[in-house]
């Protein structure tokens, strides 16, 4: 959700809008506050640059509320991408008067959360292939590496439902959760699969 803060001056010329005085209620904020600096506040694992590569409000833009909420999802998934699967973003936007104009600073409050380390990927409920057939499906972690695009697990679920699918599983339910081993290492990355019947077509 986005927080807005709104920092009211002293205008000498004034507030016009449609040729009066801006009324009493009139929110200043919106729209027409010009960005003339972007923050990325919590932020220790990726750069100020990396991270404006995924925003789209830059100094000079016409704020967009709906732009600072997309970008953010992209702050998410890049972070996803770099193993940080519990990673949140929101967005807040400072507003200041200078004269007639309307200036704001657009904050992006990141909640890194743990980057986590993957040992292996396991299936359960698959009796149709096995478990070593099932992960060339998988695109979210790589046999041999720690690290997880977390940002690819909800297009594995798609994959392993549509390969399933291919071959007559209609019914067939997939759903994953992240597993962490007892000792505290590394977590396990688990999809549970649900075949269902094998439906075949009858010449």
């Amino acid at each position: 959700m986005l927080r807005t803060t709104i920092v009211a001056g002293l205008i000498v010329c004034g507030l016009l809008a449609r040729g009066g005085f801006a009324r009493a209620g009139d929110k200043p904020a919106g729209p027409e506050a010009a960005v003339t600096d972007v923050v990325f506040e919590g932020a220790e694992h990726l750069t100020a640059d990396e991270l404006k590569r995924c925003t789209s409000l830059a100094p000079g833009a016409v704020f967009d509320a709906d732009k600072a909420a997309e970008d953010c999802a992209a702050i998410i998934r890049r972070y996803q991408e770099r193993g940080h699967p519990f990673v949140t973003c929101s967005p807040s936007l400072h507003v200041w008067a200078l004269w007639c104009a309307l200036l704001g600073t657009v904050t992006y409050h990141i909640h890194e959360g743990p980057e986590v380390k993957v040992q292996r990927v396991e299936f359960a409920g698959n009796t149709f292939v096995s478990g070593a057939v099932l992960a060339k499906q998988i695109e979210s972690h790589k046999p041999g590496s720690s690290r997880a695009n977390f940002a690819a697990v909800q297009d594995d679920v798609v994959r392993l439902t549509e390969y399933y699918r291919s071959f007559g599983f209609l019914d067939v339910a997939v759903s994953y959760e992240l597993q962490w081993n007892l000792d505290g290492g590394d977590a396990v990355m688990m999809f549970h699969i649900n075949e269902g019947s094998r439906y075949k077509v009858h010449e």
